[in-house]
């Protein structure tokens, strides 16, 4: 899961968010990959621009696969594909679906 996020002296929401993952388990917090959404110089990162994310915070949960092609001489050239599978834009949505989006899917919660 990818948390694109403003430098930490931008809007308010950012650090709402921030704070609200802080009440969460260390292993809940371990499944968040803090990301900036713009380089220094005010540009969308790659991944921003991979994932079409344009604003923060903005929460992208992924999946990643394989996918394999043989090259001219038979072998094999494998290469690992990310794609977006849900995204949650602004603080509200963020804090409002990430509990039940970590349940979802990882195995930060162990089963009871």
């Amino acid at each position: 899961m990818y948390l694109f996020t403003l430098p930490i002296d931008e809007p308010e929401t950012s650090a709402k968010v921030r704070d609200f993952v802080l009440t969460l388990t260390k292993a809940q917090q371990a499944t968040i990959e803090y990301v900036p959404l713009r380089t220094d110089d005010g540009k969308l990162t790659q991944l921003a621009e991979k994932l079409n994310v344009d604003s923060a915070p903005t929460l992208v949960v992924t999946h990643e696969s394989v996918s394999c092609e043989l090259d001219a001489d038979g072998d094999e050239d494998c290469d690992y594909i990310e794609k977006p599978v849900e995204r949650f834009v602004g603080a509200k949505a963020i804090t409002e679906h990430l509990e039940v989006t970590i349940e979802s899917y990882t195995y930060a919660n162990p089963p009871e």
